[in-house]
């Protein structure tokens, strides 16, 4: 998600979970239905990463019971969730150093 953020994508949601089912924390399974997918939780501890473990803990709940399925698009408030968690995971990379705010006065400066 980091990587995703960074480069301002916006499928940042859908990059950490691909990027949780190849660590093997979750399994990606195709539903009867087509182009219709179900998340099952395999093991939580191979979230690796804070953002995959809050990503884990909002699809799933706080148990993080292995076995446990999610399917269809997420309800609003898990959505609201997943998009906040977007939005912390940038504030975090200006904190750390990873981005800057521009300076709208240097544009000027440099445009003259």
């Amino acid at each position: 998600m980091n990587a995703a953020v960074l480069l301002g994508n916006q499928h940042a949601v859908t990059a950490e979970i691909l990027e949780q089912a190849v660590r093997g924390s979750l399994r990606i399974r195709e539903d009867g239905k087509r182009g219709k997918y179900v998340l099952q939780l395999v093991d939580a501890a191979r979230a690796g990463d804070g953002n995959g473990a809050r990503m884990l803990s909002i699809l799933f709940g706080m148990k993080l019971l292995p076995g446990t399925t999610v399917s269809g698009k997420p309800s609003s408030s898990r959505a609201a969730k997943l998009q906040q968690m977007r939005l912390d995971t940038k504030k975090a990379q200006l904190r750390g150093g990873l981005r800057r705010k521009p300076n709208p006065l240097l544009r000027v400066v440099f445009f003259l």
